[in-house]
């Protein structure tokens, strides 16, 4: 799960946009993760410990790399970066499949994306199936 915030954002506004974003697609096990700049911030952290998510800062370069669907001149001034939190679900699931897009709620946006499975044929035509492991 991907999180852009501002810095006047508390823990209590960020889990409550998740809970409003994601509803009942929240999955037992998930992470989130925003611009690494942004993850130790207290709201974020807390926000994470509350969810009982793992937390995680990715840097701005791999952050960079993801063509987002929904970019945004407001997230372009601040950081240089088209978008975080589409950018940034998407990175920490592996560059997986963005499967909720960037919604905001209360100055909170959250996006969401899952890992994506694939099934790779061997030189011997045997399937093996694996999760998308790019770097992330």
């Amino acid at each position: 799960m991907g999180i852009g915030f501002g810095s006047g954002a508390t823990a209590e506004e960020i889990v409550a946009a998740v809970r409003e974003a994601v509803g009942e697609a929240l999955g037992e096990t998930f992470g989130v993760a925003t611009l690494d700049r942004k993850a130790g911030e207290v709201a974020f952290v807390e926000a994470a410990r509350q969810l009982g998510a793992q937390s995680r800062g990715i840097p701005e370069s791999e952050l960079a790399a993801v063509d987002v669907a929904n970019p945004s001149d407001r997230v372009r001034a601040a950081t240089g970066l088209d978008g975080v939190a589409e950018a940034s679900a998407v990175v920490g699931a592996r560059h997986g499949q963005l499967v909720v897009p960037k919604t905001q709620v209360n100055g909170v946006v959250v996006a969401a994306a899952r890992r994506v499975l694939r099934v790779d044929r061997t030189p011997s035509g045997n399937q093996s199936l694996s999760m998308n492991e790019e770097s992330a």
